[in-house]
């Protein structure tokens, strides 16, 4: 039995340190474009605004993910399974709905106002919205 609790626990420190470098990377990832677009504010229109702010709340989304694992991987070395599972459902929704979903939708609305060219433009937004879809009715999103 001992065994066996050993193992669940090794198992829930290799899935809290994959979740934690997952959202740290993409904190990096969208406050690096949120960081590049926000030099060139004064070049675009005043339109920017909302899909920065996507970008802004994203960038807090997988912030509070990350410390959400943090925590978790905490618990893990207490060996509170119910207090783990507690902090990476939360963290999960936190770094799915504000983190992946905010960034998904600000990328076509960035993309409308950085150009012009109507393919790229329609591309984009296919895919996004495509994409957002598939994985919303997947079994895979929360």
């Amino acid at each position: 039995m001992a065994r066996d609790a050993q193992d669940k626990f090794s198992l829930y420190q290799g899935q809290v340190q994959t979740y934690a470098a997952f959202a740290g990377t993409m904190t990096a990832v969208v406050l690096f474009f949120t960081g590049l677009i926000l030099s060139r504010f004064n070049d675009f229109d005043l339109s920017i605004r909302v899909p920065i702010a996507y970008l802004i709340v994203s960038v807090f989304g997988f912030l509070f993910g990350a410390l959400l694992y943090t925590n978790a991987a905490e618990e893990v070395s207490q060996r509170r399974a119910k207090a783990f599972k507690k902090a990476v459902y939360l963290g999960d929704i936190i770094s799915e709905y504000l983190g992946v979903y905010l960034l998904v939708i600000s990328i076509p609305l960035i993309i409308n106002i950085i150009t012009d060219d109507l393919f790229l433009r329609t591309v984009t937004l296919i895919a996004a919205v495509a994409g957002l879809a598939i994985y919303q009715f997947s079994n895979f999103s929360i």
